[in-house]
């Protein structure tokens, strides 16, 4: 076998001696090419099954801890280069049998609801233990505003640990939708719920408004509400 030289060499002088060596460390890149190409053929074979819709979730997603996390970052990386078909086809894998025994993380969730616009995705999202991932998806939300996001941080006050930080994003709309205030009146009709939502809305300034309330609602709370704007 033929060993080549290679092309680039660096002369080292020291006391007395002299040598070359090469100038790139030739091993180290050959480990770093091989990595890429390993991750290159990862992603295509991971975008090929689910375009072929031959992807199983729950199959693809079990393994080491390490293995797991690969593919899931894998899966949040290249998930918006599928087509809706294919996505579609993921998100049923979730909303449409019975998952009780495994779910993937709610990074995975958060990414899959965003992108499908699913509701049963975001409805799996609200009933998972509540993080870091779903904490920033309700910010995320709040910031784009739009209907369908006021919607789901409506919803997502299902969830016990996130419903003060949903109630919280939702009395900083400005102004107040007709959805959004319909959804905070029906929670200050409940005893467990009003003084929660009455002091958000009184610290985001809406004082007037639950003033108004008081006189001219005889559904919510209105002792409570009181309270509040002492």
């Amino acid at each position: 076998q033929v060993r080549l030289t290679p092309t680039y060499q660096m002369v080292e002088r020291g006391d007395g001696y002299e040598f070359s060596v090469p100038a790139f460390n030739y091993p180290a890149i050959a480990s770093r090419l091989i990595k890429r190409w390993k991750q290159d053929q990862s992603t295509l074979d991971f975008v090929l099954q689910a375009e072929r819709k031959e992807l199983n979730l729950q199959q693809w997603l079990t393994g080491t801890s390490q293995q797991i996390q690969t593919r899931e970052s894998l899966l949040i990386r290249e998930l918006d280069s599928l087509s809706p078909s294919a996505l579609k086809a993921l998100t049923t894998q979730l909303t449409q049998t019975n998952v009780t025994s495994w779910l993937p993380s709610t990074a995975v969730v958060v990414r899959m609801a965003q992108l499908s616009q699913d509701n049963a995705m975001y409805d799996l999202l609200w009933r998972m233990r509540a993080d870091y991932n779903s904490q920033q998806e309700l910010k995320r939300l709040a910031d784009t505003g739009d209907a369908f996001s006021l919607q789901q941080l409506m919803n997502a006050t299902i969830n016990p640990s996130l419903k003060p930080h949903a109630i919280r994003l939702l009395t900083k709309s400005n102004p107040l939708s007709p959805e959004v205030k319909q959804f905070l009146i029906a929670k200050m009709a409940l005893s467990e719920e009003a003084t929660l939502v009455a002091r958000q809305l009184a610290q985001q300034g809406h004082q007037t408004w639950l003033e108004e309330l008081i006189s001219s609602n005889r559904q919510v709370k209105a002792r409570q509400i009181e309270q509040v704007l002492k």
